[in-house]
Formats: C-alpha cells, sequence, structure tokens
C-alpha cells in the first residue's frame, strides 16, 4: 500500500472530545469527523409511546472534500445516513425507553450532527466512532414532573444523565482488489476510488 499499512493494517485512531457534552472530534489517518448531540423534548411517535427518539444527520460540505455541494443529497450521502442509522439505530444501541419522561407525552429527543471535516477514505467507520463517542459523552438534563408541568433543571442545579447506551457497534470497511483475492481494510480515498 502506498502509505505503508500491511493490508488488514488499519490508520491510527483519535479521538477529542470538546467542551460541551456530546462534542467528539475524531481522526481516522487523514479523515476527520465532528459529531455533536443535542436534545429537546418531544412528543413521542404514537407507535412507540414509552420511547425517545434519536436522529443521526450527516454533513457532507465543501470543506470535507472540493466534490460535496452544499445542501444537496448525493447519493454517498444517502448510503451514509441509512448505515450509521442501522448500525446505531437499528442495532438498538441506545436504550430509547430511558429517554421517556410521561408515556404518551414527552420524551427526550436525540440529535446527532455528523459533520465530515476532511475526507480522506472510510468516512463510516470514522463517523460510527464519532457519533457512538458522542453519544456516550453527552450528559442531558434531568427532568421532574410536578402535576402537569415538567421541569428541566440546569446543570447546576442536578448533575445530569448519561446516556444509557447498551453495545457499541463501530462500522469496520474494507475494499476488494482482483474480484475480491486482495482485501484492503480501512481504505484510504485513492484506494476506494480504485477498488472493484
Amino acid at each position: 500500500r502506498l502509505d505503508g499499512r500491511a493490508f488488514d493494517e488499519f490508520r491510527n485512531l483519535s479521538i477529542d472530545f470538546g467542551r460541551d457534552w456530546g462534542c467528539c472530534y475524531v481522526s481516522l489517518g487523514k479523515t476527520r469527523v465532528l459529531a455533536q448531540v443535542s436534545c429537546e423534548i418531544q412528543q413521542p411517535k404514537s407507535s412507540r409511546p414509552s420511547e425517545g427518539i434519536l436522529n443521526i444527520n450527516i454533513e457532507l460540505n465543501p470543506m470535507g472534500a472540493p466534490n460535496f455541494e452544499p445542501g444537496r443529497q448525493s447519493d454517498l450521502h444517502v448510503i451514509l445516513n441509512r448505515i450509521l442509522e442501522k448500525c446505531i439505530k437499528d442495532s438498538k444501541a441506545v436504550d430509547l425507553e430511558s429517554l421517556c419522561i410521561k408515556m404518551n407525552e414527552k420524551v427526550w429527543a436525540f440529535r446527532i450532527d455528523v459533520n465530515v471535516l476532511n475526507h480522506e477514505g472510510n468516512i463510516i467507520d470514522c463517523a460510527s466512532i464519532a457519533t457512538l463517542a458522542a453519544l456516550a459523552h453527552f450528559r442531558r438534563p434531568d427532568v421532574s414532573c410536578d402535576g402537569e408541568e415538567t421541569i428541566v433543571h440546569s446543570y447546576a442545579e442536578r448533575d445530569p444523565i448519561s446516556t444509557v447506551i447498551h453495545h457499541y457497534p463501530v462500522c469496520i470497511s474494507y475494499v476488494l482488489f482482483n474480484e475480491g483475492s486482495v482485501i484492503l481494510a480501512d481504505p484510504t480515498l485513492l484506494e476506494e476510488g480504485v477498488a472493484d
């Protein structure tokens, strides 16, 4: 490989946390992703009255790669979003029932914004690590119910509450060459471009 790695070798991984809860910056080689978790109180979905809501939104902007167009959903954007949702939401990694405040009425809705800052290959692995790390780092405000009224306590009044995560499903990507006879782990942008 051009960077001297063995076929099964991954690039160096670095995880840094921001000052705010749920802010996480991940580097996988030169691929860099920033994830930020935010939350608000919403009405639950009628099909799942006792579960919170989890939304993942990946942003591909021109800062990450010159061919990314702002505000336009490319095929890559749709695929990345679907894979991240399957990885985190469909695997039930986050305990959504722990986000319920009052059944049928109020739940926490978490939103994870994933920004690709530099695309140097293998966005999905980097994004899945950033999403999980940001969720694990995030703390939501404590809430108490007083009759019909819901009181959201500030971080100064009560200790914030961490996210309940059952397991940590991380995406691992490979590319194939020569009809599958050569398999490379953690591909760079150049390797992705010429792979089968």
